[in-house]
């Protein structure tokens, strides 16, 4: 693989990789960036109160409606999905995302679904290509609406590089310490979950080789209430500051960002093409090979 790039980013077995096409965005999910809210909130659709939960409840009842191929849940889960009042006590009650609806939220976010979850890969260079691909749509959006290409050409895409045993080690090692222990340095621990859903309802996930994130405020062992919209890189430093008090070592680079300039994602894409890391291979069946099409349109329309 003939980049610098590819030199910067050394996976192993524990290694997570995120590509993102302007380095300056923040490592929020989807519902919880100002844009994810307002679709939810368009949506209309809340249990008590979780527009989130109110959302994939109509996601699910649609698609059992249409016949189409859904994850298997427990009954009571299904039931209570499939239940147009929204009453759910079950599901309302239990920590969100609840671990039974997990495939099914994963599914959905992989069909547009604005959800709490985080796409990962395994890949270093699946993460380049989602990198390189956004930066060449922001691109031709910017020239297609007549804005300054140039701007946006001396921005940079970015992917991070999560180590994911640190993460977890560190979130366990937060989390289960007293508040006492940190309460004088307004810290606040964090959740931070890893969810590995299984593929057999979503051929995405295999072809991505991906996984999520997951992460929240401890509010039970931090005492305070807080929002559920900070970036990961701020729950990963909250709980390396956790860490460190009680003198763990558990966080040194565990969440990095490499970057390049974005006029660079036309050779990165044209060397991860050779090398069968395309969009058709990304997306199974006719939206990859669309993708793919549009990819090249693109492409084409900005070079020639």
């Amino acid at each position: 693989m003939d980049h610098e790039l590819t030199g910067k980013l050394q996976p192993d077995s524990s290694t997570l990789f995120r590509g993102i096409s302007d380095s300056e965005y923040d490592l929020v999910p989807s519902s919880r960036r100002p844009e994810g809210k307002r679709w939810l909130k368009d949506c209309g659709h809340h249990v008590r109160g979780n527009l989130e939960l109110g959302s994939l409840a109509s996601f699910y009842r649609s698609a059992n409606e249409l016949g189409l191929g859904l994850p298997p849940v427990p009954s009571v889960i299904h039931s209570e999905l499939v239940d147009d009042r929204n009453e759910m006590k079950i599901m309302s009650s239990n920590f969100w995302p609840n671990e039974e609806v997990l495939e099914v939220l994963a599914l959905a976010q992989h069909h547009g679904l604005k959800t709490p979850l985080q796409d990962w890969t395994r890949s270093h260079l699946i993460a380049m290509r989602f990198a390189a691909s956004g930066a060449l749509k922001d691109l031709y959006e910017t020239l297609d609406k007549g804005g300054d290409v140039s701007k946006t050409l001396n921005r940079k895409l970015a992917v991070w590089v999560l180590l994911q045993t640190h993460c977890s080690q560190s979130s366990e090692f937060a989390v289960s310490l007293p508040h006492q222990e940190y309460a004088d340095e307004n810290l606040t621990p964090f959740e931070v979950t890893f969810i590995y859903p299984p593929t057999r309802s979503n051929h995405n996930i295999v072809a991505q080789m991906g996984c999520f994130s997951f992460h929240s405020p401890a509010h039970k062992y931090a005492g305070q209430e807080m929002s559920d919209d900070h970036s990961l890189q701020y729950a990963v430093e909250q709980n390396g500051k956790i860490c460190a008090l009680k003198g763990q070592k558990l966080l040194d680079g565990v969440l990095t960002q490499f970057t390049v300039p974005v006029y660079e994602c036309f050779e990165l894409l044209r060397i991860l093409d050779k090398h069968g890391v395309t969009a058709a291979k990304l997306f199974p069946g006719f939206d990859g090979v669309v993708a793919q099409m549009e990819e090249r349109r693109m492409m084409s329309a900005l070079l020639n």
